[in-house]
């Protein structure tokens, strides 16, 4: 019925992504792009996922990534670009994707009254995460999405080699250019969860991938320069998404 994709982090986390990756799995077929060397790390450790080799990456130096710099003997990842997925999942068969972060948990079984073509045939589905602090729900996450299901047939539109996954700002790429030609939708309940620990971004990191996309919505769709700061334009984009998308419920 729906294929979904990630990427796991071979660096940690394990009990976290465990969690999440599993809940999702026992609905549907889980595949996870990372690199050759990175799968040899933890293809064991996630025996129901399916993964696939990529050598598609963003390379950084983990000092200059966190603040405070990471202390960890190996100081360069690769992590995979937005690209490398929508890649994997135009070789996969299937009509219905899901794209969504490693950490991110499913608690439901109905998500499936939204896999279909009313919604999807010229839709892109995203939701809100609820953070999670032991067995309670904190607060939804308000700066960002973590899951978008769609039609492959839509794929096209979402391709930008700019974006990485487990940097900021790709999550904001997709919504953004879905709107171009499709309908936006936005599950408004609690079934996806979050949780909670530190966001860690450098802040050079976090300005340089708001360049981008404020480079490929404002100068590319609108052509013109409007002199706005990143923080500001983060505000911005966040309120024109939710003005825009039409919000469902189970």
């Amino acid at each position: 019925m729906m294929n979904v994709f990630t990427t796991i982090n071979p660096y940690g986390n394990f009990e976290a992504q465990n969690e999440a990756m599993s809940s999702w799995a026992s609905y549907f077929t889980v595949y996870s792009v990372n690199t050759k060397d990175d799968i040899s790390k933890v293809k064991d450790l996630y025996p129901y996922i399916k993964f696939i080799e990529t050598e598609n990456t963003f390379d950084f130096n983990v000092s200059v990534f966190m603040n405070p710099p990471f202390t960890n003997t190996n100081k360069n990842k690769r992590l995979v670009k937005l690209n490398s997925i929508l890649n994997s999942i135009v070789k996969t068969k299937g009509q219905y994707f899901c794209i969504v972060n490693s950490d991110i948990i499913i608690k439901t079984d109905q998500l499936s009254s939204f896999i279909n073509d009313s919604y999807l045939s010229n839709g892109l589905i995203i939701s809100t995460r609820y953070e999670l602090e032991g067995d309670v729900v904190t607060r939804p996450f308000s700066s960002g999405y973590d899951i978008f299901i769609f039609d492959k047939k839509n794929i096209d539109i979402l391709f930008n080699d700019n974006y990485v996954i487990g940097m900021p700002w790709w999550d904001y790429w997709i919504p953004l250019i879905s709107l171009k030609s499709l309908n936006l939708y936005h599950i408004d309940d609690q079934i996806f969860f979050h949780r909670t620990h530190d966001t860690n971004y450098n802040p050079e990191y976090w300005i340089r991938f708001g360049e981008h996309l404020y480079r490929d919505i404002v100068l590319n769709m609108i052509g013109k320069d409007i002199n706005i700061d990143i923080f500001k334009f983060c505000h911005i984009v966040k309120k024109h998404i939710e003005n825009k998308q039409i919000n469902i419920k189970l």
